[in-house]
């Protein structure tokens, strides 16, 4: 009986510290400080991509843009195209009213970065953003034009709730970002309610639906400065 007793407290002790396979990551929380001031914004052409750490800084014309924000939004091309040819149209003609600023960039800058939800899913954020140059001939964020997500990490997809911000500070030269929400390993993904699009603050929240067995949460944080 003793025998007995002893082996199943052996066994209970490895499973105790055995890792067990699961479709369920634990909260992933992180609040970070990127430095891009090494990357030239001025010199950007449309197709060029710039890697720096956990970033890729690519430029986008308005028309590659406008079909890779409709592939991750369901908006229309024509949609997100008006959208961001109305938002140059608008800068060109605050340009001539703000001495200030010279020419703005034309078409859009992608800054992008994977979502550290697990150590084995990491979907892809991307913040467009208009670049205009300052006073000092820097390329700085003159507003934010979208917000998407990439849910699949290399055939792993997952559903996502929640909320991602995006912001301009520092007369442009801080892009800062927030991401909250929960992650389901089955559903439906659709992009909700968002504004400040054409603004220095954007916001837009994401809705999951037919969703089974959550897998995550996470709040991810990040100041990245350009200058």
């Amino acid at each position: 009986m003793l025998k007995k007793i002893l082996s199943i407290a052996v066994l209970c002790a490895i499973m105790a510290v055995s890792p067990v396979a699961s479709n369920f990551a634990s909260a992933a929380t992180s609040e970070e400080n990127t430095d891009l001031k090494d990357v030239n914004l001025s010199n950007l052409k449309p197709g060029d991509k710039v890697e720096v750490g956990d970033y890729t800084v690519e430029q986008y014309t308005n028309e590659e843009a406008a079909k890779k924000i409709a592939s991750q939004t369901g908006k229309s091309e024509k949609e997100v195209l008006d959208q961001l040819n109305n938002n140059n149209s608008l800068s060109s003609s605050r340009m001539m009213t703000a001495s200030a600023y010279g020419a703005c960039a034309q078409g859009a800058t992608a800054f992008s970065r994977n979502l550290d939800v697990s150590a084995s899913y990491e979907p892809r954020l991307h913040v467009w953003t208009e670049l205009c140059e300052n006073s000092a001939g820097q390329f700085v964020i003159k507003s934010i034009v979208d917000i998407t997500m990439n849910l699949n990490d290399g055939g792993l997809v997952k559903s996502f709730a929640g909320n991602v911000k995006a912001q301009a500070l520092n007369d442009g030269k801080t892009l800062y970002y927030s991401a909250t929400g929960e992650f389901h390993n089955t559903g439906t993904t659709t992009v909700g309610a968002s504004g400040g699009f054409g603004t220095d603050y954007a916001s837009v929240s994401f809705n999951a639906s037919e969703t089974s067995s959550y897998y995550g949460y996470l709040h991810q944080v990040d100041n990245i400065y350009l200058f």
